[in-house]
């Protein structure tokens, strides 16, 4: 197979994977019928006529299914978190001190000190992806103006090599992208942890 194809469909695999968690998730019939309208090259995802209601998605994320599995990928620990009703306040970008006034902390040990915290899982992950409009502007940098890597600690996958990582979401190339990261890589003060406000 030619190297840029293969270079194509690399880069294209996780926003595929997103587009068919999408499909199959509560907001599926949604997604079908304005991927349909993409298709046929009409306009999709149009605000509403006035006087016509939009339809809303649910606001309930269930964060005690199983998590979705990007290619390559498989679950090493979950932690499930109920049925979460989306309001970005109660949700805290949290740094441990090991993060801040320029000290890194290796992601093992970052698990460690964040195994007793009520941190979210990828299921909210992969609804904000559904649903990017949710996600509060000032996600996408901080008060520097450094891109923002929104780490989703209760979901620990393992790659075929046997590695550990973490999905994360981020603000890149004019949209919302997930990525993951290898525990063994160093933690600072760019890579927050999702974690429910206190």
């Amino acid at each position: 197979m030619d190297n840029m194809l293969r270079k194509a469909l690399r880069k294209y695999r996780e926003l595929r994977n997103q587009f068919e968690n999408c499909l199959l998730g509560e907001d599926g019939d949604m997604w079908e019928t304005e991927a349909k309208k993409f298709l046929a090259k009409r306009s999709c995802w149009t605000k509403p006529q006035v006087g016509v209601p939009a339809p809303e998605p649910s606001l309930i994320i269930d964060c005690d299914v199983d998590p979705f599995l990007p290619a390559g990928l498989q679950v090493e620990e979950h932690k499930p978190g109920g049925q979460f009703r989306w309001d970005p306040t109660k949700i805290n970008l949290y740094l441990s001190p090991n993060q801040q006034d320029g000290k890194s902390i290796e992601g093992h040990k970052l698990r460690i000190e964040l195994a007793n915290q009520s941190v979210m899982n990828a299921n909210l992950l992969d609804y904000l992806l559904a649903h990017p409009y949710l996600i509060p502007e000032d996600w996408k940098q901080d008060a520097d103006g450094n891109t923002r890597f929104i780490y989703f600690w209760g979901t620990v996958y393992r790659d075929s090599g046997r590695d550990l990582c973490v999905r994360y979401l981020c603000w890149s190339d004019g949209h919302w992208q997930a990525h993951c990261n290898w525990l063994g890589s160093g933690w600072h003060i760019r890579y927050p942890a999702a974690r429910l406000a206190n």
